[in-house]
C-alpha cells in the first residue's frame, strides 16, 4: 500500500512537469485486485460508464479545448500508474496544461483513504463518486490538483490539472476548480458517448 501511495505521488509530481504525456513511471504497482474492485462496485453510481473502448482525447472537444484556453493539439499516451489511454491537452499561451486518463485496470479505490500523499475530498460528480486530491511539495510554477471519478466497478476517470511554468502561479483552489471542471466536460462526453 506504502509503494502505491509513493509512486502515486511520484508520477503526480513527474506529470507535473513539461512533457507529461510521455512519462514513464518506473516500478509503479501491479493492478488492483479484484477484492477492491467488487468494493468499487458496490458504490452508488447513476449508471455504469465503461472506459474500455473510450478515447481520452475525443472527451475534451474542440469547442470545450478553446473554452478551456488549451491551444495546442492534444497528445495520445499511456498512463503507466493505471496502465491505460491518456490524452495529454496544453496550453502554451497560458502555461497550463492537463491530462485525462480512462483508466481501466483499477478503480477509483486506488485514491483511497490512505493510499495517496495529500488532501482526499470525496464528493459527486453527475452523481458520480468522485475524489480530489490537493498535494504539497510540487516545484514552483508545477502546481497541480487530480480528480478522480469512479464512472463503473474497476474503471476511474482520472484527471489532472497543472501548470505549466506559469509566472504567476494560479493557487491550489483554482487548480482543483479546473480540474473539476475537465472533470464535468469529459464525464458529460462519456455519458453522451463520445
Amino acid at each position: 500500500m506504502a509503494r502505491r501511495s509513493r509512486s502515486l505521488a511520484a508520477l503526480a509530481l513527474l506529470l507535473a512537469l513539461p512533457g507529461c504525456g510521455h512519462v514513464v513511471a518506473r516500478g509503479t504497482p501491479a493492478p488492483v485486485s479484484g477484492a477492491s474492485t467488487r468494493a468499487s462496485a458496490s458504490v452508488s453510481r447513476p449508471r455504469e460508464a465503461r472506459l474500455e473502448k473510450v478515447d481520452p482525447c475525443a472527451l475534451v472537444g474542440e469547442a470545450d479545448r478553446r473554452g478551456l484556453d488549451i491551444d495546442r493539439p492534444p497528445v495520445f499516451a499511456t498512463n503507466h500508474l493505471f496502465e491505460s489511454p491518456a490524452c495529454s491537452f496544453r496550453s502554451s499561451t497560458h502555461l497550463v496544461a492537463f491530462q485525462v486518463v480512462t483508466g481501466i485496470k483499477a478503480g477509483i479505490e486506488v485514491m483511497g483513504q490512505g493510499r495517496v500523499n495529500g488532501v482526499r475530498h470525496e464528493f459527486r460528480l453527475a452523481g458520480f463518486p468522485a475524489v480530489e486530491v490537493r498535494t504539497d511539495g510540487a516545484p514552483p510554477r508545477g502546481d497541480f490538483c487530480t480528480v478522480s471519478v469512479d464512472v463503473a466497478p474497476g474503471n476511474v476517470l482520472f484527471v489532472l490539472y497543472r501548470e505549466d511554468g506559469i509566472p504567476d502561479p494560479l493557487g491550489k483552489d483554482e487548480l482543483c476548480r479546473r480540474a473539476t471542471r475537465v472533470a464535468e466536460i469529459a464525464v458529460t462526453a462519456l455519458l453522451d458517448g463520445k
